[in-house]
């Protein structure tokens, strides 16, 4: 298969013109328009890679006191995206294994440059280029498209969460009250999921837990305020990005937890009201609590008749987890689970 018809633009960064003239004389032996560009030492190949844009890029290995490593390593934080081939009149073979790594698409020996191998060279790495474009560019396509659903799946559930309310508010039943309450903060929390992966604009399978904690918590107490005023609200979190699929159910942990600390852990007239929740690493596993500093729970807590509790149950085997309730100078829930790893 033929180099395309359409012009290449080389950049050959050599720093002895001999060896600049002679790989000149081997591409006019292959077939094919070439647009040529030389650059003798590390500063004018990095100006002339930032500065124009080049289909491949024939790098010797030796750049006076740089070498190709160094320019491949520059390139990989910049937009350039040049093919690499790089040259070498070394027999160190150890040095192929580490340009090819670095991203460069082949590895030349100039002891045994010929036209013929030169032409395979600059073919495979065109394609590679070309196929490594397309590739890209369907992530970007991907990526843009599970950002739109994030987008509509939060605004449906905040839709969802203002029917809810606007039934809240009609219905006089406090036991009603409390189940739209309750349904529309599960909800909440799964929404502020979504709003994050949205915001999100390196990954789409991981958040900022100590973020999306302090707002959820945030979100919760606004939700009492009315019932529950002054409530101190800390987030320490020593490990901060979780997968998403260890998101979810610790989100909802955290929910269900702290709206049970707003709504029955502090007396109205209790001063310096707190709720906390933190995420350590311990080894492979995580320790995730929520505590407050309030009058305590009943020991053991009561599962029967607590949709909230038997949720939380669910959520931790979903874990893989385990669970301990402690009633010391308020109460406190840990729970430890295997970390995701991907």
């Amino acid at each position: 298969m033929p180099i395309p018809t359409k012009r290449t633009i080389i950049l050959i960064s050599e720093d002895k013109e001999p060896d600049y003239v002679f790989t000149c004389n081997i591409l006019q032996k292959i077939p094919g328009e070439f647009v040529i560009s030389w650059a003798p030492d590390f500063d004018q190949a990095m100006q002339a890679l930032r500065t124009n844009r080049f289909d491949v890029c024939l790098l010797d290995y030796r750049l006076g006191g740089s070498t190709a490593k160094d320019i491949l390593r520059a390139i990989r934080t910049t937009p350039v995206r040049t093919a690499f081939i790089v040259f070498t009149g070394m027999s160190d073979c150890g040095i192929d294994n580490d340009v090819l790594s670095l991203g460069a698409s082949d590895y030349l020996s100039k002891d045994d440059l010929n036209a013929e191998l030169l032409e395979r060279a600059i073919r495979y790495a065109l394609h590679r280029k070309k196929f490594e474009e397309k590739a890209a560019e369907h992530m970007r396509e991907k990526e843009l498209l599970l950002k739109e659903i994030e987008h509509r799946v939060k605004n449906n559930l905040q839709i969802i969460s203002g029917l809810l309310n606007w039934q809240c508010r009609e219905t006089k039943s406090q036991v009603a009250k409390r189940v739209f309450q309750d349904a529309q903060n599960r909800i909440t929390t799964m929404s502020l999921i979504h709003e994050k992966l949205y915001q999100t604009a390196s990954a789409l399978d991981a958040i900022d837990f100590q973020e999306y904690a302090r707002d959820l918590l945030g979100l919760l107490v606004d939700a009492y305020s009315l019932e529950k005023k002054n409530v101190e609200v800390q987030v320490t979190m020593r490990h901060r990005h979780l997968d998403i699929s260890t998101v979810v159910p610790c989100g909802l942990i955290i929910s269900e937890l702290a709206a049970n600390s707003l709504r029955h852990a502090f007396d109205k007239r209790a001063n310096n009201k707190k709720v906390m929740v933190g995420l350590r690493r311990y080894g492979s596993r995580l320790h995730l609590y929520v505590c407050d500093n309030g009058k305590g729970m009943k020991q053991p807590p009561a599962r029967k008749g607590s949709f909230g509790l038997k949720l939380i149950d669910l959520l931790v085997k979903q874990l893989a987890g385990k669970i301990r309730f402690v009633n010391r100078n308020g109460s406190t829930v840990h729970i430890r689970f295997p970390e995701v790893v991907r």
